[in-house]
């Protein structure tokens, strides 16, 4: 098994309404010589092990409904090989908003910055000389907090991946805490499922 393969291609974040002012309230927190960390990560995995150039804001003018930053990515840590097959995960895992509540010493409710919807998608490129053998199941979940899915479908040479989560209530009681880590944990599972490619 080896990482030969690399994903490579553009990245970008769009933000609007109250994640729009939370993202760039945080981009004015930071010192100068920082927020260019600060983009990186923005676009990066959880981990920022992916390689990132090029970041710069499309568009941060506060009076745009949209704020769009954007790079060059290169993963090179998502693809495995075992003979002619190649297995590819495709989640950035990089939500905001979606890591497990703490419980410990916890005696009150959470309370989550505000409703929102994320949406992540992935539009992968099939190698020459490489067909789509298996595609993960979709996923598809509503909760009293949220509703919680992923997709992957394929449209001619190209596989599309996309993981969303709406966030309807953002207090999480704190009986349903261990529940909704539960979903979360569930959720995050399945969209890290890898599709699998053979030579054709």
């Amino acid at each position: 098994m080896n990482h030969q393969f690399q994903l490579t291609g553009k990245a970008s974040r769009w933000f609007k309404g109250d994640m729009k002012e939370m993202m760039l309230s945080m981009l004015d927190d930071n010192e100068a010589a920082d927020r260019m960390q600060f983009m990186n990560n923005a676009l990066n995995d959880k981990d920022h092990a992916n390689k990132i150039e090029g970041a710069a804001w499309q568009d941060k003018d506060c009076r745009s409904e949209w704020a769009v930053v954007a790079a060059t990515m290169t993963d090179g840590h998502s693809v495995e090989q075992v003979e002619n097959e190649l297995f590819v995960e495709l989640d950035p895992d990089n939500m905001l908003m979606t890591a497990p509540i703490d419980t410990t010493d916890r005696k009150n409710d959470y309370v989550l910055p505000f409703p929102c919807r994320q949406v992540r998608e992935v539009a992968l490129t099939l190698p020459a000389g490489y067909r789509c053998e298996q595609l993960p199941d979709d996923y598809d979940r509503h909760t009293d907090v949220a509703d919680l899915s992923c997709t992957f479908r394929q449209e001619v040479n190209t596989i599309i991946y996309r993981k969303v989560i709406s966030l309807h209530h953002p207090r999480v009681p704190l009986d349903k805490i261990m529940a909704w880590n539960a979903q979360l944990k569930q959720w995050n599972e399945h969209a890290h499922e890898q599709i699998v490619l053979v030579k054709d």
